[in-house]
């Protein structure tokens, strides 16, 4: 048995032992460390790739986000940084937005190639190549341990319920081989086998390869929608040049609104927010491609094209502009309306949007490619994903409202932040609630209460977190009624 197939193995029985019927919690940071030992032990060299090591950090940063606050988004980024990872380990040069594609794309075809290969059909041997050294996982061995497992796992089950003996002895044991362990146990399989076996896929390592990050000069055989390279470059001033003038207008405008801020409405700030967000998604989107299309190739290279470069520089700095007018407003609605899971998100937009405004400008006065911009966004874009991880969102949001709007509706806390919220909601209930509804709330938060501590303590040491453990901790210190 070879060094990856005993990684594939032990890394299986770690994910069941950690996993299995587990929540997100301590067991988050113990596997990203078992698996990124396991690929240091497959290829120590990965030491020396800075890129590989930037990514196992982040997978390290995503865990200790899970460990704290036990949320949904670490979780996520975790999954986004271990794919990274599988695929960095084989493909050490791939840019991070090609690794992603090949990981994925990877999962998809490798079982479906590796059984292939291993069929007469698709592999046809010769009878020395025969006796050379088979794969583990071959389709031979994998139906030659399956069918017997399947069997003996249909015995058991039918002698596990029909003798009480039997039953009392394996319970005896906390050994639980039941068909939802044998799905999850396949699964896990999957998943371990394609971390470990990542598949080449050459079609997209070549166009990885082929794309550039620099332009490298004017291409004859450039095609346009144009015609000409100077009906483009006429095209191009028209375009900026109304562009620039056009939203001139609207930044003046919502300038205006903004210092006459004090005599709209929260309702008016609602509908203006929300209107303005999507317009400038749309706009800054529409920025970037108009941008990009132009200053694909040539018009890179035409001489005299001072003139083009300064106007697409003043439309990326008014859809700069654009961009903290849409700060101000999404600060100013807080401010009138309290803080939200979306409003902290209009905030990641905002600053994401404007890193791409950054680089395209500077891909235009840098002479980058498109792809450039591509490779350069997705690092950014996976960094930003990863530090967010380390910020307990529900408690920022709680304690803002608690500080800066008391009066917001306790609906939010009670359907928002079920769990971070419930110590607060047990200890102010008789504030927060009017009388006429305060007996349905009573028995509704008790009841929040009661879930959570029976959950709490039928949990494992795998499904630790602090958050959890910071929330029992305080519900143990309100005085029972």
């Amino acid at each position: 048995m070879n060094k990856k197939n005993i990684l594939i193995i032990s890394s299986l029985i770690m994910y069941c032992f950690l996993f299995y019927k587990q929540t997100i919690g301590i067991n988050i940071p113990l596997f990203n460390l078992l698996l990124i030992i396991s690929l240091l032990v497959a290829d120590l060299s990965l030491l020396k790739n800075k890129k590989w090591l930037v990514v196992a950090c982040c997978s390290l940063i995503t865990s200790t986000g899970a460990l704290l606050y036990g949320s949904f988004l670490s979780a996520f980024a975790n999954i986004v940084s271990l794919l990274l990872l599988a695929n960095l380990s084989l493909e050490k040069e791939a840019s991070l937005f090609f690794s992603m594609i090949q990981s994925i794309t990877s999962y998809i075809v490798t079982p479906v190639l590796r059984l292939f290969r291993s069929t007469e059909v698709f592999n046809r041997k010769t009878e020395e190549e025969s006796n050379s050294k088979e794969s583990l996982f071959s389709a031979g061995n994998i139906l030659k341990i399956t069918v017997p497992a399947i069997v003996l796992l249909f015995f058991f089950q039918i002698y596990k319920s029909s003798n009480p003996v039997f039953y009392d002895f394996i319970d005896r044991l906390h050994l639980d081989i039941s068909w939802d362990f044998i799905q999850f146990s396949v699964f896990g399989l999957f998943l371990m086998y394609g971390f470990f076996r990542q598949s080449k896929i050459n079609a997209l390592a070549q166009a990885d390869q082929s794309f550039g990050n620099n332009l490298k000069g004017f291409s004859p055989s450039e095609t346009s929608v144009f015609i000409s390279g100077k009906k483009e470059y006429a095209a191009a001033q028209i375009t900026f040049i109304s562009l620039n003038l056009l939203l001139l207008v609207v930044n003046f405008l919502d300038v205006q609104f903004i210092f006459n801020s004090q005599n709209h409405s929260a309702s008016t700030y609602s509908q203006y927010v929300h209107q303005g967000i999507n317009s400038s998604v749309f706009s800054v989107l529409i920025a970037i491609l108009v941008t990009l299309y132009f200053f694909r190739g040539n018009m890179n290279f035409i001489t005299g094209n001072k003139r083009i470069r300064g106007l697409a520089a003043t439309w990326i700095i008014l859809n700069i502009v654009l961009l903290f007018i849409c700060f101000e407003k999404n600060t100013a609605y807080i401010r009138e309306c309290g803080l939200t899971h979306k409003r902290i998100g209009v905030y990641f937009y905002i600053f994401i949007t404007f890193i791409g405004l950054l680089t395209t400008l500077f891909k235009i006065y840098k002479i980058k490619s498109n792809m450039y911009l591509v490779r350069i966004n997705t690092w950014f874009l996976f960094i930003t994903l990863t530090f967010s991880c380390l910020f307990n969102w529900n408690r920022i949001i709680l304690e803002y409202n608690v500080r800066n709007k008391p009066e917001i509706s306790h609906y939010y806390y009670l359907y928002n932040l079920p769990e971070t919220s419930l110590p607060f909601l047990l200890k102010n209930q008789y504030l927060l609630f009017d009388s006429a509804s305060q007996t349905h709330y009573e028995k509704l938060l008790k009841r929040k209460e009661k879930k959570f501590l029976k959950r709490f303590h039928a949990k494992q040491w795998q499904s630790w977190n602090f958050e959890e453990e910071r929330i029992f901790r305080e519900l143990k210190k309100i005085p029972k009624h």
